[in-house]
Protein backbone atom coordinates (compact mmCIF):
# COMPACT_ATOMS: atom_id res chain seq x y z
CA UNK A 1 0.00 0.00 0.00
CA UNK A 2 1.61 2.76 -1.30
CA UNK A 3 1.76 6.48 0.96
CA UNK A 4 -1.27 8.93 -0.26
CA UNK A 5 -2.99 5.68 -1.29
CA UNK A 6 -6.94 5.50 0.24
CA UNK A 7 -5.53 2.43 2.01
CA UNK A 8 -3.07 4.08 3.70
CA UNK A 9 -5.47 6.45 4.75
CA UNK A 10 -7.67 3.73 5.87
CA UNK A 11 -4.72 3.12 8.59
CA UNK A 12 -6.00 6.56 10.38
CA UNK A 13 -9.41 4.38 11.20
CA UNK A 14 -7.57 1.70 13.90
CA UNK A 15 -9.79 -1.41 13.78
CA UNK A 16 -11.88 0.19 11.22
CA UNK A 17 -9.25 -0.02 8.71
CA UNK A 18 -10.03 -3.72 7.34
CA UNK A 19 -13.17 -2.31 6.29
CA UNK A 20 -12.28 0.33 4.70
CA UNK A 21 -10.53 -2.05 2.59
CA UNK A 22 -12.63 -4.64 1.72
CA UNK A 23 -15.18 -1.54 0.35
CA UNK A 24 -12.98 0.01 -1.55
CA UNK A 25 -11.36 -3.39 -3.08
CA UNK A 26 -15.17 -4.36 -3.48
CA UNK A 27 -15.66 -0.94 -5.03
CA UNK A 28 -12.74 -1.54 -7.37
CA UNK A 29 -13.89 -5.13 -8.65
CA UNK A 30 -17.46 -3.55 -10.30
CA UNK A 31 -15.60 -1.15 -12.05
CA UNK A 32 -11.96 -2.44 -13.04
CA UNK A 33 -9.74 -0.09 -14.61
CA UNK A 34 -10.65 3.21 -12.15
CA UNK A 35 -8.95 4.85 -9.11
CA UNK A 36 -9.25 6.48 -5.73
CA UNK A 37 -8.21 10.03 -5.83
CA UNK A 38 -8.25 12.17 -3.30
CA UNK A 39 -10.16 15.47 -4.11
CA UNK A 40 -12.01 18.39 -2.56
CA UNK A 41 -10.32 21.61 -0.74
CA UNK A 42 -12.45 21.77 2.63
CA UNK A 43 -13.91 17.72 3.15
CA UNK A 44 -11.21 15.74 1.14
CA UNK A 45 -12.74 12.64 -0.19
CA UNK A 46 -11.42 9.66 -1.96
CA UNK A 47 -13.32 9.44 -5.33
CA UNK A 48 -13.31 6.60 -7.64
CA UNK A 49 -12.52 7.76 -10.89
CA UNK A 50 -13.78 8.01 -13.79
CA UNK A 51 -17.09 6.69 -12.81
CA UNK A 52 -17.40 8.73 -9.41
CA UNK A 53 -20.17 6.23 -8.37
CA UNK A 54 -18.68 6.13 -4.86
CA UNK A 55 -16.42 8.34 -2.22
CA UNK A 56 -14.76 7.22 0.72
CA UNK A 57 -14.08 10.30 3.49
CA UNK A 58 -12.14 9.32 6.84
CA UNK A 59 -12.84 10.78 9.95
CA UNK A 60 -9.85 10.91 12.27
CA UNK A 61 -11.93 12.05 15.36
CA UNK A 62 -13.20 8.80 15.67
CA UNK A 63 -12.98 5.86 13.50
CA UNK A 64 -15.30 6.81 11.15
CA UNK A 65 -15.66 6.57 7.42
CA UNK A 66 -18.77 8.18 5.35
CA UNK A 67 -19.46 6.87 2.02
CA UNK A 68 -21.23 8.90 -0.24
CA UNK A 69 -23.22 6.79 -2.76
CA UNK A 70 -24.39 7.90 -6.28
CA UNK A 71 -28.71 7.70 -6.21
CA UNK A 72 -31.27 8.92 -4.20
CA UNK A 73 -31.48 7.50 -0.37
CA UNK A 74 -35.62 7.00 -1.72
CA UNK A 75 -33.67 4.87 -4.52
CA UNK A 76 -31.45 2.53 -1.61
CA UNK A 77 -34.94 2.68 0.60
CA UNK A 78 -36.48 1.19 -2.17
CA UNK A 79 -34.43 -1.06 -3.25
CA UNK A 80 -33.47 -2.47 0.33
CA UNK A 81 -37.27 -3.20 1.28
CA UNK A 82 -37.79 -6.98 1.91
CA UNK A 83 -34.13 -7.46 2.20
CA UNK A 84 -32.17 -7.92 5.34
CA UNK A 85 -30.39 -4.35 4.48
CA UNK A 86 -33.86 -2.63 4.71
CA UNK A 87 -33.02 -1.19 8.81
CA UNK A 88 -29.61 -0.29 7.65
CA UNK A 89 -30.84 1.42 4.41
CA UNK A 90 -32.67 4.23 6.76
CA UNK A 91 -29.46 5.48 8.30
CA UNK A 92 -28.59 6.63 4.27
CA UNK A 93 -28.78 10.16 4.71
CA UNK A 94 -29.54 12.62 1.58
CA UNK A 95 -26.51 14.62 -0.22
CA UNK A 96 -26.01 16.92 -2.33
CA UNK A 97 -27.80 16.69 -5.37
CA UNK A 98 -28.41 12.98 -6.50
CA UNK A 99 -26.27 11.67 -4.41
CA UNK A 100 -26.51 9.25 -0.53
CA UNK A 101 -24.16 9.44 2.08
CA UNK A 102 -23.65 6.25 4.87
CA UNK A 103 -21.75 6.77 7.81
CA UNK A 104 -20.05 3.75 8.95
CA UNK A 105 -18.67 3.26 12.66
CA UNK A 106 -18.85 -0.52 12.90
CA UNK A 107 -17.43 -3.62 11.59
CA UNK A 108 -20.71 -4.73 11.11
CA UNK A 109 -22.04 -2.02 8.81
CA UNK A 110 -19.54 -4.20 6.18
CA UNK A 111 -22.71 -5.73 4.23
CA UNK A 112 -25.28 -3.38 3.69
CA UNK A 113 -22.00 -1.21 2.72
CA UNK A 114 -20.98 -3.19 0.13
CA UNK A 115 -24.62 -3.85 -0.58
CA UNK A 116 -25.08 0.18 -1.41
CA UNK A 117 -22.13 0.46 -2.83
CA UNK A 118 -23.34 -2.11 -5.48
CA UNK A 119 -26.72 -0.46 -6.10
CA UNK A 120 -24.96 2.71 -6.90
CA UNK A 121 -22.84 1.10 -9.04
CA UNK A 122 -26.09 -0.17 -10.68
CA UNK A 123 -27.55 3.37 -10.56
CA UNK A 124 -24.46 4.59 -12.38
CA UNK A 125 -24.60 2.05 -15.37
CA UNK A 126 -28.44 2.24 -15.39
CA UNK A 127 -29.09 3.85 -19.21
CA UNK A 128 -30.28 7.25 -19.03
CA UNK A 129 -33.35 8.19 -20.14
CA UNK A 130 -33.48 10.80 -22.85
CA UNK A 131 -36.37 13.56 -22.59
CA UNK A 132 -38.10 13.62 -25.74
CA UNK A 133 -39.24 17.08 -27.72
CA UNK A 134 -42.88 17.30 -28.36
Amino acid sequence: MEPGSIYADFRRLGGMEPVGAALALFAESLSPGGEFRLEGEKAKKWIYRPNNFVTFQVQTRKPVMVITLRGLYVEFINEAKGTLFYKDSLALDRDMGTYSRYRIDRPNQLLPAAYFIKLAFDHFNRPRRRSSKI
